[in-house]
């Protein structure tokens, strides 16, 4: 199946050698090298999982080599993959995002997200945490329903998902916006490191109020 109609089909679409072990053990070796910059998010009044994340403007301070380098071969593979002209969203706190899930309780609730494409590459998975995806078949369905369910996101793991236990190198393209998903704690001791690159079409109208509430609600 081609990559385009993998990710029409399911909302998602799997490379599993973009970075071979080697590389994603060196790029992880860096970001530990400033693990002290990485702020803990709490779960604003209740409604997100707590985690630890750099953003994009912290990462673009402190580790401008992974902006420098990664960055720019994510939107070239999502633009293979999407079939269309990217350019990272507008917001340059969230246009790149360093996340980090340790132990058991930390996490990423169900969503949508603000912007078109997403990749993610994931650099470590000790704890073999997931991305859990519903399929895009589901979505006409749920996406009316998930604001007015917020509070009660848990509801939707009732639905029919996927697991996508990622290992280190692999990159998950997403249709965020156009599919629920959310990041699931894993089973075992460690953490997960991944990076996130958000895209949105090249020349695509700012959405204030959608970037507004995801800066209040989720960081």
């Amino acid at each position: 199946m081609r990559r385009l109609d993998e990710l029409a089909q399911n909302g998602y679409c799997r490379l599993p050698t973009f970075l071979s072990p080697a590389e994603a053990a060196g790029w992880l070796q860096r970001l530990d090298e400033c693990r002290g910059s990485f702020r803990a998010v709490g779960g604003k009044g209740g409604l997100g999982l707590p985690f630890h994340m750099m953003d994009g403007e912290q990462a673009m301070a402190r580790l401008g080599d992974i902006c420098a380098q990664l960055q720019p071969r994510l939107q070239e593979v999502a633009e293979r993959v999407t079939g269309k002209r990217l350019e990272p969203i507008r917001d340059r706190r969230r246009a790149l995002r360093i996340q980090r899930y340790r132990g058991r309780n930390e996490g990423f609730r169900w969503h949508f997200d603000g912007s078109h494409t997403t990749a993610l590459l994931t650099l470590g998975n000790s704890n073999r945490g997931a991305t859990e995806v519903v399929p895009a078949s589901w979505t006409p369905l749920l996406k009316p329903l998930f604001y007015a369910l917020y509070p009660l996101r848990d509801v939707f793991s009732l639905f029919p998902h996927v697991t996508l236990v990622a290992e280190p190198g692999e990159l998950v393209i997403l249709s965020g916006r156009a599919v629920l998903h959310r990041g699931a704690v894993g089973d075992g001791p460690g953490e997960r490191v991944v990076l996130l690159a958000a895209f949105d079409p090249a020349g695509a109208k700012p959405r204030p109020i959608q970037d507004w509430i995801a800066r209040r609600f989720n960081y």
